[in-house]
């Protein structure tokens, strides 16, 4: 063997024995705990910066560094997940499985670019594809994007690329300035994924989407895809399939360990809480604020530029993380403007949002979007932002299967950033959609994005022929960020102009930077009655009415069977009202009517004819008085009465009735006279058919001698099935009875809603004890207070399998209902409106295996 190959091989033996050595095993766990111990955890050097902790559960991904300190302090804990790095391709496979399997279009709000395919490296990109993504798109659109170029290399000589994309990419124009960047933190690939998934979009929709060309025209968008090639490279080496867990850079470290953790290398806050300075740790910080060339490159480029806002894309958690993240109680001096900002970029995927402590949980000292907007010496304020892309239960390396809807669920809050940094405002019409005279005005809101203040010119540019004219443009002045304000400029239209014409204006939005154009239109027409009324309704008539229109000639009435697809032919009428005859009883029906020179309707009212006669046999004496009600309600139902002695009318109430649990429902009467007998007549849709003459559903006939309501019991059989069904209430018009039997038609009808439940024991019988496969999971707390949050463990048997929850109160109505796609394992039930007693938990999977809980507020 000769000199150079020997000293070739051990070289190379070193080589591997040093990345061997990095080979720390990761793992995901669950402990029991409560806040002092996970103070304890961290005190005595727990290194982990995302977990899960609700109530006393603690869900985390640790290496075996946190494994020995667990033990130490005998922290008892379940492993969910050993070894990630060789288990996450076994778990993302189950996951892409059955996302194949069910078809999956979850989470997707965009079109999949036609440029955007997924990656090599266990769906993500190498560095290698990223390169040729950025080669790719300079090709296809030159007009938009740059040629790459380097900010600076990384500790092992790598390039740091960066490219512009903007309306003139090669030129500096005068324009806003917005940075993005990602993979501070080599093992969160899915940061690169969806910046560049973002990328393809706005360069594919330039030329079709006006909000994308708007904000393309009037920013400058700088985005970094990668921050730390070396460690990004380490993992893509030893795990070509992904789940490489390593963190950090790829600095040698005087102690010979690796790395130095670029997101707590940055100098705002260097050296505090939340970053290590053992060398061997996650969060080591380095030797000195910006000991790094990763960080030096990003903080020259951050000088040299004028940056109004940037996002640090990082996974994972679902956060909006805002500075500053190095304190306990947040010092930001724009607390309010920052959480108004981060409401407006999360309102599209909920993510929570606050500084670290409030999201992620724990302090970060030497962050990156702490030092962007917290030094304010060297460069100016940048308004800087962390996303964490991703649930807990996805991890670092989220399946292949849930690569494209996680880049979906980024797609708002990006434009979101660049919407904030330059001068963009949205206009919305607030004119009727039919105007009837020919000097109308468009009314509209306007809305400016913009972080800092911002002047906009709102003008009307005709588009109809039949647009004589328009009024002055208006100015806006300084608007404040997510400011909404209002305005109207006139318009004439030609006296010629046809009754349903539509008329079509643009209004042009500008900025200093651009204009953005939209298209409106409205009807030109007569105004449409209103205040449609039905009033006199009987078994087969019922009389129409609504307000008069000034100078109309005449009306046009059209009505139908609420169940028919047609109206039946127009009706003629030289009044504002009509009698409608020949009708069915018991039949709904819906109306309306137009002025008979013009074409637009008003909106349809709508009303049911009452019963035929029923035979009812008095059992009072002949010599008893009766009157007549014709309105009732619901007790417990807000209502008020009349001076002149009128009526009390309906309401909607919704009432619950447990199937074979007697219910008392209980009617009063919005008008009678005392000492008078009153006949009631209930029905009930038992099979909702919106009839109520089917067998089984007549259900009372009451002579009542009550003096204000009616109470009865209902007992709803168990073959009757579950869910809302109608219940209509009639009383008899009364008169001087003439014998002991008589025939006669009820009063008006009121229809209310009951809601038949499954009685709460359901739960119990259909509960299977013994399951093939036991689906694991953490219920807490309880008792609980404002939410409960549900954590499936992530085994191969939950991650395949569908769950669906439901949360039931102690008579078996149900309160909440969700469903769990096959890789999604927590959920939070908001129950701050739940009052105070004992509920059901059901949970059940795919399998039809079900677990239930009784839980207490």
């Amino acid at each position: 063997m000769n000199k150079i190959t020997f000293t070739l091989l051990f070289g190379l033996l070193v080589f591997f024995q040093s990345s061997f050595a990095q080979q720390v095993k990761f793992h995901r766990i669950s402990a029991q705990i409560n806040h002092d111990q996970l103070h304890q955890l961290f005190d005595n050097g727990l290194d982990i910066d995302h977990f899960d902790f609700k109530g006393n559960s603690l869900i985390a991904e640790v290496s075996d560094n946190d494994i020995d300190i667990m033990k130490s302090l005998n922290i008892k804990f379940d492993y969910l997940i050993k070894d990630l790095e060789n288990n996450y391709a076994k778990i993302n496979k189950e996951i892409d499985k059955s996302a194949a399997a069910h078809s999956k279009t979850r989470g997707i709000t965009v079109p999949t670019p036609a440029h955007f395919a997924l990656g090599s490296y266990g769906g993500y990109f190498t560095l290698q594809e990223m390169e040729d993504q950025l080669n790719l798109m300079r090709t296809l659109y030159p007009n938009l994007i740059s040629i790459k170029s380097s900010i600076g290399n990384s500790i092992q000589n790598r390039s740091i690329w960066m490219v512009k994309i903007s309306d003139n990419p090669d030129v500096d124009e005068n324009e806003p300035e917005v940075f993005m960047n990602a993979v501070h933190h080599a093992r969160e690939p899915i940061s690169m994924s969806q910046v560049l998934f973002f990328m393809w979009h706005v360069l594919e929709n330039y030329n079709t989407d006006k909000e994308i060309r708007n904000l393309l025209n009037s920013t400058e968008l700088y985005i970094v895809p990668c921050v730390n090639p070396d460690g990004y490279y380490y993992n893509q080496t030893m795990n070509p399939n992904g789940g490489g867990m390593w963190r950090k850079n790829r600095r040698l470290n005087s102690g010979g360990s690796y790395g130095v953790d670029i997101n707590r290398n940055y100098s705002y806050g260097w050296g505090g809480s939340g970053s290590s300075s053992t060398q061997s740790n996650d969060t080591y910080r380095g030797t000195a604020a910006f000991s790094e060339p990763e960080t030096q490159a990003i903080r020259d480029f951050c000088i040299s530029r004028n940056f109004v806002a940037s996002m640090d894309f990082h996974s994972y958690g679902n956060y909006c993380i805002y500075p500053f993240g190095n304190v306990t109680t947040n010092t930001n001096p724009e607390i309010p403007l920052y959480s108004q900002i981060s409401q407006f970029l999360t309102s599209d995927n909920n993510f929570v949002y606050g500084n670290a402590m409030q999201t992620v949980g724990y302090l970060a000292s030497g962050a990156g979007d702490d030092w962007k907007y917290g030094e304010q010496t060297t460069k100016n304020k940048i308004y800087s932002f962390t996303p964490e892309v991703g649930s807990s239960a996805q991890g670092f390396y989220p399946a292949s299967s849930n690569i494209i809807p996680l880049c979906n669920s980024m797609i708002f809050m990006n434009k979101g950033l660049m919407k904030l940094s330059t001068n963009y405002a949205e206009i919305t019409n607030t004119t009727s959609n039919i105007l009837s005279s020919l000097s109308p005005n468009f009314s509209y809101s306007i809305k400016n994005y913009s972080i800092n203040p911002s002047n906009y010119t709102v003008s009307v540019n005709p588009i109809s022929s039949y647009i004589t004219s328009v009024g002055s443009a208006n100015t806006y002045s300084t608007l404040n960020t997510l400011q909404n304000t209002n305005g109207q400029i006139a318009i004439s239209l030609d006296p010629a102009t046809p009754l349903g014409t539509s008329i079509q204006f643009e209004v042009l939005t500008s900025s200093i930077y651009d204009t953005r154009v939209d298209t409106f239109s409205f009807i030109y027409d007569c105004v449409a009655p209103n205040n449609l009324t039905t009033s006199a309704i009987t078994t087969s008539s019922a009389t129409l009415s609504w307000s008069s229109v000034v100078g109309a000639s005449g009306y046009m009435i059209s009505y139908k069977d609420a169940n028919a697809s047609t109206w039946n032919p127009e009706v003629s009428v030289s009044t504002n009202s009509y009698a409608l005859t020949g009708l069915n009883p018991l039949t709904a029906y819906v109306w309306r009517v137009r002025e008979n020179s013009c074409s637009t309707y008003s909106s349809s009212a709508s009303f049911s004819t009452l019963s035929n006669a029923v035979s009812y046999c008095n059992s009072g004496s002949t010599s008893t008085y009766y009157s007549w009600m014709d309105k009732f309600v619901l007790t417990n139902v807000s209502r008020t009465s009349s001076s002149d002695g009128g009526y009390y009318d309906g309401s909607a109430l919704v009432a619950d009735v447990v199937k074979g649990t007697p219910s008392t429902l209980t009617f009063s009467a919005g008008y009678r006279k005392t000492k008078y007998r009153v006949y009631w007549r209930i029905w009930i849709d038992y099979n909702s058919d919106g009839d109520f003459n089917d067998a089984g559903e007549q259900v009372y006939s009451i002579n009542s001698t009550s003096s204000s309501n009616l109470s009865f019991s209902l007992n709803v059989p168990s073959s009757v099935t579950a869910g809302q069904k109608r219940i209509r209430v009639a009383m008899k018009q009364g008169s001087y009875p003439t014998s002991s039997c008589e025939v006669f038609t009820y009063g008006e009808t009121e229809d209310y809603t009951i809601n038949i439940l499954e009685p709460v024991l359901a739960f119990k019988q259909t509960f299977i004890p013994d399951m093939i496969e036991p689906f694991e999971l953490n219920v807490s707390p309880n008792p609980f207070i404002d939410d409960i949050h549900i954590q499936l463990l992530p085994t191969e048997y939950n991650l395949k399998n569908e769950h669906y929850i439901e949360v039931y109160d102690i008579n078996g109505r149900k309160l909440y209902k969700a469903t769990l796609e096959a890789e999604i394992l927590s959920q939070a039930i908001p129950t701050e409106n739940f009052p105070k007693g004992m509920y059901i938990l059901s949970i059940t999977n795919s399998d039809n295996q079900r677990k239930t809980f009784k839980l207490i507020k």
